[in-house]
């Protein structure tokens, strides 16, 4: 009997040691897991890309998509690297990835395409250069591009490319003048109406709690 309960015992306790262990290892993975999400997000927090997302997030109340970014790659022994451009969609300005060190780069009409090994650093590179020009103009007015306005040669652009960027440029901006119009006709029956010379416009009143 004695024997028995000493069987049982040493069972019990090797069986404890075992559920021990697993829980161990469990704890250690979920310490594993939450260090490496962790560096993952800090090192996410760095690139261009997401730092842009924050700006265009806090400055101008718009969400990113990886659509305003135009990736692709060359042709012949370019095949393997990319390039790319950021069109901007609150203003149709368009940032080419000419922006850092480069796995190759090609020249047309005296102008530099810069080449990079993945579609990803080609798009953090056209990120960086739109983040640069946001820090130097961030306390100047938010210019309006003029179409076709291209940081790099047409010819050095596939024209499937080419035609998507032109027709969403001319979007980005024709809905821009739209806002600035629409902001102008709100703003003219104030100014009309503070006028004291000037009749109230019909439909209008001169009461000031009617605005």
């Amino acid at each position: 009997m004695s024997t028995t309960n000493d069987n049982i015992t040493s069972n019990t306790s090797s069986s404890l040691s075992s559920v021990q262990n697993e829980i161990k290892v469990l704890k250690t993975e979920r310490d594993d897991t939450i260090q490496r999400n962790k560096k993952r997000n800090q090192m996410r927090s760095l690139t261009p890309k997401h730092q842009l997302r924050m700006y265009y997030d806090k400055v101008h109340t718009m969400q990113l998509c990886n659509s305003d970014y135009y990736t692709w790659r060359g042709e012949g022994v370019l095949w393997e690297k990319f390039t790319s451009l950021f069109l901007c969609p609150k203003t149709g300005i368009i940032f080419s990835s000419n922006h850092g060190e480069a796995a190759a780069t090609t020249t047309t009409d005296d102008i530099d395409v810069y080449w990079y090994n993945s579609y990803k650093k080609a798009e953090h590179s056209a990120a960086a250069r739109a983040c640069n020009y946001w820090l130097q103009h961030s306390n100047k007015p938010t210019t309006t591009a003029v179409v076709l306005d291209l940081p790099i040669p047409s010819t050095c652009i596939p024209k499937f490319v080419l035609d998507k960027i032109i027709c969403n440029q001319q979007q980005i901006i024709s809905s821009k003048r739209i806002r600035e119009l629409e902001g102008k006709l709100n703003f003219l029956p104030l100014l009309w109406n503070t006028h004291q010379d000037f009749p109230p416009l019909p439909g209008h009143s001169t009461n000031q709690n009617h605005w």
